[in-house]
């Protein structure tokens, strides 16, 4: 497992424009906890490869998308938070 913290909150700020106040708001993810399964890595890591090379399938696809659901279901997590946290964990290795 493969610990991923996810900090952040919605800020808002407010700056004047031409003397009206102009609401400017930012989202980061809510903070959670997440482990990230190392054979969940290993099919995003395969899912990524075949992208990157133009010959993705749907069966590799929906593999992906169905263990991502499965595992926030078993996380009780937000299936978007997981694939997030899993594609940043892949694509971008060093942080």
């Amino acid at each position: 497992m493969v610990p991923l913290r996810l900090a952040g909150a919605v800020v808002a700020r407010v700056r004047r424009a031409g003397g009206r106040r102009e609401g400017v708001r930012t989202y980061d993810p809510a903070v959670a906890d997440i482990d990230i399964p190392e054979s969940l890595i290993a099919l995003e890591s395969a899912a990524w490869a075949e992208q990157q090379a133009g010959a993705l399938t749907v069966e590799t696809a929906a593999a992906v998308q169905q263990a991502y659901t499965e595992h926030a279901k078993a996380a009780k997590a937000s299936r978007y938070e997981v694939e997030q946290a899993t594609k940043r964990i892949v694509r971008h290795p060093e942080g």
